[in-house]
C-alpha cells in the first residue's frame, strides 16, 4: 500500500482543522483508517504508531458495515461504513481473498487543533478478518442494497443500531463479529513527530 502521507505533513493541504470523529474507508483492497483527535498526548502517538490494536467486523441486518477498532490502554471504539457513502468513481468492488490473502490497513492519526499528522501506520489483518470485510462490504455492490440505498435511511439505520448497541464494546459481543486482537505484521516504521 503506498501512501504520500507524512508526519509533520498536513493531512489536506491548506487545511488547519478538523471536526474530531473516526473514518474508515475500502476502495478495492486498499484500507484506511483516519482518527481525528483532540489533545492528541505523546502516549496516544505511541498507541497508533506503536501500541497492540486489536480490530472488529460486524455488519448489521441492512448489511452496514461496522468497523471496531481498539489501541492499547484504550476502549474499543467504531466507525460505519458503506460504499455508497463514497464518490461514485471511487466505489470499487472489494476483492476475493484466497486462503493466504491478507488485507493492509493504513492507520493515519490527525490532530483536529492544527491538521497536522501524528502518526502513520500500516498494519497486515489477519486472513480471517480480511475475507470477513471483503465479503461484508460486497454486500453493498448487491442490486438490492444500491436499489434501497439512500442517506438519510443509512443514518436512521446507523441510529437503530446504537440503540441496540450503545458502545462499541457490546457490538464486539454480536453474533457474526469477528475479531482480530494482537500486534499485526508491521509493513512500514512508526513514525513520530
Amino acid at each position: 500500500m503506498q501512501h504520500d502521507q507524512m508526519v509533520g505533513r498536513y493531512f489536506q493541504e491548506g487545511r488547519t482543522s478538523w471536526v474530531p470523529g473516526s473514518f474508515f474507508t475500502m476502495i478495492g483492497p486498499e484500507c484506511r483508517l483516519d482518527l481525528f483527535w483532540d489533545n492528541i498526548s505523546s502516549e496516544d502517538v505511541w498507541r497508533v504508531a506503536n501500541g497492540k490494536v486489536s480490530f472488529g467486523v460486524w455488519y448489521s441486518e441492512d448489511r452496514d458495515l461496522f468497523f471496531l477498532y481498539r489501541f492499547e490502554g484504550c476502549h474499543w471504539s467504531d466507525t460505519v461504513f458503506s460504499a455508497m457513502t463514497l464518490p461514485e468513481e471511487k466505489r470499487i468492488r472489494p476483492p476475493f481473498m484466497h486462503v493466504t490473502e491478507k488485507l493492509q490497513l493504513l492507520i493515519t492519526l490527525v490532530s483536529t487543533e492544527t491538521g497536522k499528522i501524528m502518526a502513520c501506520r500500516t498494519l497486515t489483518f489477519s486472513h480471517p478478518l480480511s475475507k470477513k470485510l471483503c465479503l461484508a462490504v460486497d454486500k453493498h455492490f448487491y442490486a438490492n442494497y444500491i436499489k434501497e440505498w439512500d442517506e438519510n435511511h443509512f443514518v436512521e439505520r446507523v441510529a437503530r443500531v446504537y440503540q441496540t448497541y450503545p458502545l462499541p464494546e457490546m457490538i464486539t459481543k454480536a453474533q457474526g463479529c469477528i475479531l482480530c486482537t494482537g500486534q499485526e505484521n508491521v509493513l512500514h516504521p512508526p513514525y513520530f513527530v
